[in-house]
């Protein structure tokens, strides 16, 4: 007898049951092997998707940090990163000088003196065994609004120049002729230095 005729003396219960098995065993054998992998893949899927607008929303927050740090630099010029103990002090005052003589400074008064830089974002990354000094020097000088004014602009842009943390004008020795102000000001530069070591 042949397996056609075999499968046709059957009853319709048994030819129902073995059906049921052959259809249980195609899911436990194809269908849950593929519901699984389907399962791993759409996992998959929506991760890297996350992923990808992860990047999405970062290259935008840099696109707009960059754009703020282009006006920046236009505007207030570059800055230098903290320098050493050593050589930053030298240099910082040199460019101090050579903007006031550019600009015909004269008779200025000036006290430096090297404070350590609060808590904040650049603290916490240079490392435990370093800390970030300010080294500011407070500057009192006369001079016409004008020439003033082109004293701090390029103060501002100098890249050794961190920061013009303070700027008072008031009005010169009223028996003085012309229009001069008294600037008072105060720059500074930022160094890094091992913890431990004295400031200058």
């Amino acid at each position: 007898m042949s397996l056609r005729d075999r499968w046709m003396a059957l009853p319709r219960a048994a030819k129902f049951g073995t059906l049921g098995v052959a259809g249980i065993a195609a899911y436990f054998l194809v269908g849950e092997p593929a519901l699984d992998a389907w399962n791993r893949f759409s996992t998959r899927a929506d991760q890297d998707q996350a992923v990808l607008e992860k990047f999405a929303l970062a290259e935008a927050d840099l696109k707009r940090a960059g754009e703020t740090l282009r006006l920046g630099s236009k505007q207030y010029g570059k800055v230098e990163f903290p320098g050493d103990t050593e050589s930053r002090p030298l240099a910082f005052n040199r460019a101090v000088d050579e903007i006031l003589r550019k600009h015909d400074v004269r008779g200025q008064t000036s006290t430096t003196r090297t404070v350590g830089l609060g808590p904040g974002a650049l603290t916490t990354k240079v490392g435990q065994d370093t800390r970030v000094d300010r080294l500011t020097r407070a500057l009192e000088f006369q001079g016409e609004p004008e020439q003033i004014a082109a004293v701090l602009a390029d103060l501002e842009k100098h890249p050794l120049v961190t920061a013009v943390s303070m700027v008072h004008l008031r009005s010169s020795d009223a028996r003085q002729e012309g229009r001069n102000l008294t600037a008072s000001l105060t720059v500074e530069t930022w160094m890094l230095a091992k913890k431990g070591a004295r400031g200058r």
